[in-house]
């Protein structure tokens, strides 16, 4: 099997690999490998219901954001297409602005040689700043707001603050 292959099959299959893969330039740590590892345990725990909760605490420009408010939900909305993602900020337009990063990255060639886009088009659904629905399953979205934001009476899977 070419190696281009075995990197998207890695790829679909963690997180580390998905990064890796959809960001060349990315520099890895120890931290983000260790991060990506707890990541996706966390996700094994949602699918088996447990309701895991995982705080990250570092000193700034380690990549926390990066990681797990913009590749995260990325990779999380490829691979299950009907999650619910939820993301807090400090504020909402930083909020807004991660939101808009996703929903780059699901755009990227990169992402959609790993997740292709059904009929090879974006079809995002937005309802205002900051949320959108997945463009794989309409059952799936991403909200992002600041302190105060709306996020009561709206059903979350996994819910990010950053």
């Amino acid at each position: 099997m070419p190696a281009e292959l075995l990197r998207r099959r890695a790829a679909r299959s963690n997180l580390a690999d998905y990064i890796r893969y959809t960001s060349p330039d990315f520099i890895e740590s120890n931290f983000s490998r260790i991060l990506c590892e707890a990541l996706d345990k966390f996700v094994l725990d949602v699918q088996a219901g447990i309701r895991p909760i995982l705080k990250v605490h570092a000193p700034p420009q380690h990549g926390k954001t990066e990681i797990v408010s913009r590749k995260f939900p990325t990779y999380l909305i490829g691979k299950f297409k009907n999650l619910r993602i939820s993301s807090a900020s400090y504020s909402a337009t930083f909020a807004e602005s991660i939101s808009l990063d996703v929903r780059r990255y699901l755009a990227e060639s990169l992402h959609n040689r790993i997740f292709p886009l059904p009929d090879d088009k974006i079809k995002f659904s937005v309802n205002r700043n900051g949320e959108f629905t997945s463009p794989y399953d309409m059952r799936g979205s991403h909200i992002a707001d600041g302190i105060g934001g709306g996020f009561t009476g709206r059903a979350s899977d996994i819910f990010i603050i950053d």
